[in-house]
């Protein structure tokens, strides 16, 4: 089943994976930027959890809101510039209800705050909290022209000739007034899943490594929760202190691990432990795939979970090159300690020609498949789709 159609299946993939129910999709009539407040749209944003993507405009100047100097850090202030479509100057406002909303900057993810600085209160991101400063009542002054106030002082969002945007008194000053402009939706950094991968207790296990695949699983006392995979990592006990996050020179402690998430919904990194094995050939526990004699490397990836068991490719090799492929089966338990099998499927395994690790789907036919690609000249490949019973990992045909 030979297809050399790769680059369509990984855009439906991305199709896929952008039309969720949770996600409303944008219709391309959605206006781009505009130049001034009497060209934009204005809010629309009425039901409690309505959002969208807007352009925020300064009725003095008819700049930009944006997050200065691209800032990912929590602090990072605001101010006014020109339009220039980074994801810096673009905001998504999420109506809570009560007639208050947040508006979270699509470049870093985080939401502005009113913040006391040095006897001033200025305008700053922050990771979300869900408290009064950052809350902000969008009330309209006149026809598309609004005033933005804190919840929990009451000042207004007011600009300045030196860009940094500050909250004052709400007088009705041209610097208070700000227009909203509906644009396209796009996408945006996620605050929370990018802290969850700030993994900094000594005791945690894994706290840097290469690559990151998720299952989500629905077995037993596992249901909910989500199983991690990584591969090359580094363990805690290289972090340089609990208050650094840096990490002591050395290299990492282990070739692959895996973390259990307690709920998609649990983005808090403390909770989320490292799975263990019992009988690690080199007495590391917490890297869940042995390597293979005559190599010094196994790299899990992509995994489907059936029944209680998960498979999860894996790829086996010296240095820099692949020598073999596996299929590891974890047998799942209700703590943190599971059970490893190494299953060498006829076809997959013993050769190296077809890489197995683009994904597996289990659309409930019986069958689990497998998508696998194969070089053929540069920047080509072959797209091959195989599968098994899922009661039989190792009978693969092809």
């Amino acid at each position: 089943m030979q297809k050399k159609l790769l680059l369509l299946a990984v855009s439906g993939l991305f199709i896929m994976q952008a039309c969720k129910k949770s996600e409303p999709v944008t219709p391309a009539t959605t206006p781009g930027p505009v130049s001034g407040i009497e060209g934009s749209s204005g809010l629309k944003l009425n039901a409690v959890g309505d959002y969208g993507t807007y352009q925020i405009i300064s009725g003095e100047t008819n700049k930009t809101a944006e997050i200065s100097g691209l800032s990912l850090a929590n602090g990072g202030m605001a101010d006014v510039a020109d339009y220039n479509d980074a994801a810096h100057q673009k905001w998504r406002i999420t109506s809570v209800g009560g007639g208050y909303f947040t508006i979270m900057n699509l470049g870093s993810g985080k939401v502005l705050e009113a913040y006391k600085y040095e006897g001033a209160q200025i305008l700053v991101q922050n990771s979300a909290t869900g408290s009064d400063t950052q809350l902000w009542r969008l009330t309209p002054v006149d026809g598309l022209k609004y005033k933005a106030t804190n919840k929990a002082n009451g000042l207004a969002i007011t600009s300045s000739a030196m860009g940094v945007i500050k909250l004052s008194m709400f007088a009705n000053k041209p610097t208070q007034i700000w227009g909203y402009n509906n644009i396209p939706t796009t996408g945006y950094r996620d605050d929370a899943v990018v802290n969850f991968f700030h993994r900094r207790l000594p005791s945690q296990g894994s706290v840097a490594f290469d690559q990151g695949s998720s299952t989500p699983l629905t077995w037993g006392a596992n249901n909910g929760k989500v199983l991690w995979v990584t591969q090359d990592a580094y363990d805690g006990v290289m972090l340089k202190s609990a208050t650094n996050a840096n990490l002591k020179c050395g290299f990492f402690q282990y070739n692959n691990s895996m973390l259990i998430q307690p709920s998609i919904n649990d983005w808090n990194p403390d909770n989320t432990p490292n799975i263990t094995i019992a009988n690690s050939r080199h007495n590391r526990p917490r890297q869940v795939v042995d390597n293979q004699p005559g190599t010094d490397w196994s790299w899990p990836g992509v995994g489907v979970e059936v029944g209680n068991k998960v498979y999860v490719h894996n790829g086996e090799g010296k240095g820099l090159g692949m020598l073999n492929q596996s299929l590891i089966e974890l047998t799942q338990s209700a703590g943190t300690e599971w059970t490893v099998k190494r299953l060498t499927p006829a076809g997959m395994s013993g050769q190296t020609e077809t890489n197995f690790s683009i994904g597996f789907v289990k659309p409930g036919d019986g069958f689990v498949y497998s998508y696998g690609s194969k070089g053929t000249f540069f920047n080509s490949s072959d797209l091959f789709v195989s599968r098994f019973p899922e009661g039989d990992p190792m009978d693969w045909t092809f």
